[in-house]
């Protein structure tokens, strides 16, 4: 009477209901400021995390071994603090959005916080631009491709 193909679940409906949301894909060039509002305690969380991310990616640059290690201890990072899976990936379409939403007020939080001066600016550049290079390097062609229609490159 029921079959299993009339249930349709939300992670089936994920990469639809991702392309029309306010963030479609996984990589970003973080054009626009988010227009929402945020509590104190997510401001908190988002900001910590991703500075740990940053400070991740600026100890791996100077300490890894080799480049595989420093990817390695840069990805456990992101695994842990700010993940941002794939549109094709089988999770829920609210838990990608919630991992796309971290990642994108969390950017801006330390883009406003380290305006303060050139040298914390060139820092913030330095390693956000960096974690931009780590995730390019493992996103997929359509993830690459995407986010440079996007940028219009």
């Amino acid at each position: 009477m029921f079959s299993q193909h009339a249930v349709k679940r939300e992670h089936d409906a994920a990469p639809e209901v991702v392309r029309h949301s306010r963030y479609p894909a996984r990589l970003s060039m973080y054009d626009a400021a988010p227009a929402l509002e945020v509590s104190i305690e997510e401001f908190e969380t988002f900001a910590l995390d991703r500075l740990q991310v940053l400070r991740t990616i600026e100890d791996a640059q100077l300490r890894a071994k080799n480049d595989d290690d420093a990817r390695r201890r840069i990805g456990e990072a992101l695994d842990k603090l700010l993940p941002l899976h794939t549109n094709r990936s089988r999770l829920p379409v609210r838990q990608l959005m919630g991992e796309r939403r971290k990642d994108h007020v969390s950017h801006f939080i330390l883009r406003l916080a380290f305006s303060r001066s050139e040298d914390l600016r060139a820092w913030f550049l330095r390693y956000e631009c960096a974690l931009l290079k780590h995730r390019f390097r493992a996103a997929d062609a359509a993830e690459r491709h995407e986010l440079l229609r996007e940028a219009r490159l």
